[in-house]
């Protein structure tokens, strides 16, 4: 009630302070706690003791010259070391206040907290440790987990990704982060940051020996907090010198602030020849302002004899010292790269002597220069090969970042005299184009054993689009595909193959299996599953993580059961573009029957073969043959059975002696838990002449 509108009161504020005595009970059965500068002078209280994960009291208490006392005596006394909270809510009839106090946290047995580097800022990798407090002789600690978030003035919520275990290397008298944590940069501006931390520990509790004799395995701590470097901050990347394309000759060196505030008046160099005893240093002042997360660069010109395997390695300057804080200088970058300006067909990128060429999507456009590197490809996967010769054949690494879509194409010079002619379906499909595209070779791009693959397709082009968003870097290649398979689908419940009209129990998973000796696709095609009475996401099916590539990938798909017939259509692809669509339609049910039974041939001379459906996940199926005088001849069984059967029947008795020829029963009993359903089917035996 308290806080109740109807009442007039507000809900309770935290004021006064309570102070409890001891703070480790160590062993003991009393606490006693004693709370000060209460808003209310006179009134009623009660006090809360909360010790572990449940409520050892709730004490009625008076409020008496703005202060009151608590004494709590446990029974049975708390054993070990635990986990503990005093609650008092106390009133009058005008308000109400609130105030509490830990006892037994881990609080005790935590001398200081720290993180590595103690001048780190938001955006930095950190190490957390705790040293702990060696009075407690008793106590040893093995182990625990810590939490973090960065924030302003007041401490937000902690995420539950950010935490990461505790470990010791001493017995337990240092804890530290088994590596190093990231601490984020939150969104929007941010004074004053701090780094909020909150520690559980794993406690032994010791005997005179030194024996364990007992474990405490969730030791909280309070939150404390650290203040972190409001410097900006500023680092270069793995790969801070960059070559995109672009229509001038030279590099960019990328480089990224880390920290809070905003960084200006700083200089980055770039070193030439970084290796010889008389290197070249070129520096550039950055005249703008690099705000807290912002990515920029410099561009540096260079001759073509700077990309023929010169060391370059590039650093940051700050503008005064202590003003700026620098992580580091770059890696060393060299390029062994062929540079060609594109701007008419006479400077193409010549791949091979089949005419194929790298070039501009228009007379109209800019020029560009493209950097790339000569590469010898060894080996391939079998279903590939090179569009002219044998391995080792000559292939191309390009770089080509930050490319807009459209910016490069591939092509092929035609045989007769003439401008060289683009792929349709490398440029912008329109009404002209239409026509050459049904017949144009198509380039598909994948990526492949981590690398990004051209191959020159020799199938029709299934869409007129251009080459995904733009190159990306990595190896490029003119490969022929000689895979022209595409992948199996299959579809199973239950470890039983599904055929079309079959029975589906409900709440039962329908089992996709794709095969491809080549590959699926599962990172740029994934395949596609489509139901014609239900909306399928990740709710009711799922698919199998791992490699991008498998020759055998298999997902899982659970009916929502709200219709009695549904369809399912599963289209995959394989890495060679090849498409295979399959469609599957079910029936469910939750009743046990016996569907479409019979036996083939009827009449039959030596053998048959009984056939039925089930529309439920059978644990038994007993198939009796009985005599037209009711007397049992053959009794077959089968076991954990679900869908579509066959059986096959030799015309022999259970003595194994051929039947004669007349008219027989086949007696089928489906049994699943308590349900049964039993079906009756007649066949005749005629002896050949």
């Amino acid at each position: 009630l308290l806080g109740d509108p109807a009442l007039g009161m507000s809900f309770p504020r935290r004021e006064g302070g309570l102070a409890l005595a001891p703070r480790v009970l160590a062993g003991g059965a009393s606490l006693e706690a004693k709370g000060t500068g209460l808003a209310v002078a006179e009134g009623g209280a009660v006090a809360t003791v909360l010790l572990g994960d449940s409520t050892e009291s709730n004490t009625a208490l008076k409020v008496s010259g703005s202060s009151l006392t608590l004494a709590k005596t446990f029974a049975p006394k708390p054993e070990g070391i635990q986990n503990g909270k005093v609650l008092v809510h106390y009133w009058n009839d005008k308000q109400t206040g609130v105030m509490s106090a830990p006892f037994s946290s881990s609080d005790w047995l935590i001398d200081s907290v720290a993180i590595e580097p103690a001048n780190a800022a938001p955006g930095d990798s950190v190490r957390l440790s705790i040293l702990l407090n060696t009075a407690y002789a008793k106590i040893s600690v093995t182990g625990g987990a810590a939490f973090w978030v960065v924030g302003g003035a007041t401490a937000p919520l902690f995420p539950l990704e950010n935490q990461s275990a505790l470990v010791t290397e001493d017995g337990g008298l240092h804890l530290h982060t088994n590596g190093k944590v990231l601490l984020e940069v939150p969104a929007g501006d941010l004074a004053g940051p701090h780094v909020y931390l909150g520690f559980r520990i794993i406690a032994q509790v010791l005997d005179d020996q030194g024996e364990r004799v007992k474990t405490i395995t969730d030791l909280a701590s309070r939150t404390y907090s650290l203040p972190l470097s409001e410097l900006p901050r500023l680092e270069l990347p793995v790969r801070a010198i960059h070559l995109p394309i672009q229509d001038k000759l030279g590099v960019w060196v990328l480089f990224h602030n880390k920290g809070i505030g905003a960084a200006q008046g700083f200089k980055v160099s770039l070193t030439r020849d970084a290796e010889s005893q008389v290197p070249v240093t070129d520096t550039l002042p950055y005249a703008g302002k690099l705000g807290s997360g912002r990515l920029d660069s410099l561009f540096f010109s260079l001759a073509d004899s700077m990309l023929q395997g010169r060391r370059m390695r590039a650093s940051l300057i700050p503008s005064r010292d202590g003003e700026l804080a620098v992580a580091g200088g770059s890696r060393d970058s060299v390029f062994r790269m062929t540079s060609r300006r594109l701007s008419a067909s006479e400077d193409t990128l010549w791949l091979d002597s089949l005419r194929n060429f790298l070039a501009l999507p228009g007379s109209g456009a800019d020029p560009r220069r493209v950097y790339a590197e000569t590469v010898s490809v060894a080996s391939l996967p079998p279903h590939l090969a090179p569009a002219q010769g044998t391995p080792p054949f000559k292939a191309f690494r390009i770089l080509a970042a930050d490319l807009k879509a459209g910016a490069l194409v591939f092509g092929r010079l035609p045989d007769s005299n003439g401008l060289p002619k683009v792929s349709a379906a490398a440029t912008s499909a329109d009404a002209s184009s239409a026509a050459a595209a049904a017949t144009a070779p198509a380039w598909h791009f994948r990526a492949l054993d981590g690398q990004a693959w051209v191959k020159l397709d020799t199938l029709t082009a299934p869409e007129n689009t251009r080459l995904g968003k733009g190159f990306t870097e990595g190896l490029y290649a003119l490969l022929v595909n000689r895979d022209a398979s595409p992948p199996l689908i299959q579809l199973s419940s239950r470890g039983q193959a599904l055929l079309m009209d079959d029975y589906v129990p409900t709440r039962t998973p329908i089992d996709v299996v794709i095969r491809d000796g080549e590959g699926v696709d599962l990172s740029l095609h994934p395949p596609d599953l489509a139901s014609r009475s239900q909306s399928l996401d990740s709710a009711n099916h799922a698919q199998d993580a791992g490699n991008a590539f498998p020759t055998l990938a298999r997902l899982h798909f659970i009916p929502d059961g709200k219709a009695l017939r549904d369809s399912i259509t599963i289209t995959a692809r394989d890495i060679s573009g090849n498409t295979a669509t399959r469609t599957l339609v079910y029936r469910m049910g939750d009743e046990l029957n016996i569907r479409n039974l019979g036996s083939y041939p009827n009449p039959f001379a030596d053998t048959a073969v009984f056939v039925y459906s089930l529309t439920d996940y059978c644990d038994r199926v007993d198939l009796k043959v009985y005599s037209r005088a009711g007397r049992l001849v053959r009794n077959l069984e089968q076991r954990n059975v679900v869908g579509y059967q066959e059986v096959l029947w030799d015309g022999r008795s259970g003595s194994g002696n051929n039947v004669a020829n007349g008219l027989y029963f086949l007696k089928v009993t489906a049994k699943a838990g308590s349900k049964e359903s039993t079906r009756i089917f007649k066949l005749f035996k005629k002896q050949r002449k």
